[in-house]
């Protein structure tokens, strides 16, 4: 029985989607690769693609927040970034 899909990809020969899969109650050695068909159950391969909608989406968000805050920093010169230190010292002195 399968416990959770862990990875996917697609056969480059058969064209067929493969999933990494861990076993229940089997160490990790024992995980591996199961094609599409092999499924008995397709609702766990479901989930996991739901599950990956949430994570790639907070992805999503995360890179663009962190995207904005890099453009910001990348817009500073060096030149100007030493000019605001020195009038940030020279305010508080």
């Amino acid at each position: 029985e399968i416990e959770r899909i862990l990875n996917h990809r697609q056969n480059k020969e058969t064209k067929e989607d493969e999933y990494y899969v861990q076993w229940k109650g089997l160490p990790s050695t024992e995980n591996e690769w199961v094609k599409t068909s092999d499924f008995q159950d397709l609702d766990i391969i479901r989930k996991y693609w739901n599950a990956g909608k949430r994570q790639r989406k907070n992805s999503h968000q995360f890179r663009r927040r962190l995207n904005c805050r890099l453009k910001l920093t990348n817009c500073i010169t060096l030149p100007t970034l030493l000019k605001i230190l020195l009038t940030v010292l020279i305010s508080i002195n």
